[in-house]
């Protein structure tokens, strides 16, 4: 199949209209990256969920995921979390503008099977250079979209966030040494404690769990040379844990006792196997 655009110029003259030959596209639903939940994540799940595809050329990201990352840029994030999508959005629309012709006019019908209202204003900008392109299929599939986004706005991201003010707050007082409580419950049942199998106060099988977590996630080929930032891979293991009373701080101590048996090593800011 060819696409058929307007006259090129060529050394001054009127050459023949352009064609596109469509037969080398590459198939964009095998490949792909897509990942799930981005929308309505919190900031530190967001962090997680895009660790690798921040790094990852928009031609390997599915074209919903793509303006997902897109919308949550436009949040209100962390800034950390804000300079690192920023960075990503901006790169991702000079990965567009790119674009060869082909791929360009499969990423514009993509983009024109989402609903427009999960298209983010950002996205919607990115496509606009894409006109200039001589190729009058690319010309009028932004056409079409910009018609389509006209009649409705784009949804607005809300990122859940908990303020530390307020979870102080809803923190229960301490009573003071020595004087009795005023809650009968609190006398008669003690709190039930997790149960621990090791002298040092350690779960062997949570222990197992976290240092395997840690193991796997930095042999793949992306973290195996540069490793992974230690927020990055504390919130990792969290998320994926299947203990959902694991802390951070549980985390960060089996990382120094990997670190002490020479199994770890930080090195400018991360954390990559020995």
């Amino acid at each position: 199949m060819a696409l058929h655009g307007g006259n090129c110029a060529r050394g001054g003259l009127v050459a023949p209209p352009c064609e596109v030959d469509l037969s080398s596209a590459p198939d964009r639903t095998i490949t792909r990256l897509h990942v799930e939940g981005i929308r309505t994540a919190a900031p530190q799940h967001i962090a997680v969920l895009i660790a690798d595809l921040i790094r990852t050329h928009i031609d390997r990201i599915a074209v919903p995921c793509i303006a997902d990352m897109y919308a949550v840029s436009e949040g209100d994030l962390p800034v950390i979390l804000a300079d690192d999508l920023s960075t990503w959005a901006r790169r991702a629309t000079r990965e567009i503008h790119d674009l060869p012709d082909v791929e360009a006019v499969s990423f514009l019908a993509e983009l024109g099977e989402l609903p427009p209202e999960l298209v983010p204003g950002a996205l919607r900008e990115a496509i606009v250079p894409l006109k200039e392109r001589p190729l009058a299929e690319v010309v009028e599939a932004v056409s079409r979209l910009e018609e389509r986004f006209a009649e409705v706005a784009a949804n607005k991201v809300v990122i859940h966030r908990q303020p530390k003010a307020e979870a102080k707050a809803k923190a229960k007082p301490r009573r003071p040494i020595g004087e009795p409580s005023s809650d009968p419950e609190a006398v008669r049942t003690p709190k039930p404690r997790a149960p621990r199998a090791s002298n040092n106060g350690v779960d062997p099988a949570r222990a197992e769990f976290i240092r395997k977590d840690i193991t796997d996630r930095l042999t793949l080929r992306e973290y195996a040379e540069r490793g992974l930032k230690e927020s990055i891979l504390a919130a990792g293991v969290k998320h994926r844990s299947p203990y959902t009373d694991m802390t951070e701080a549980e985390i960060l101590q089996e990382v120094r006792r990997m670190e002490r048996e020479r199994k770890l090593r930080s090195t400018g800011g991360r954390w990559v196997l020995r």
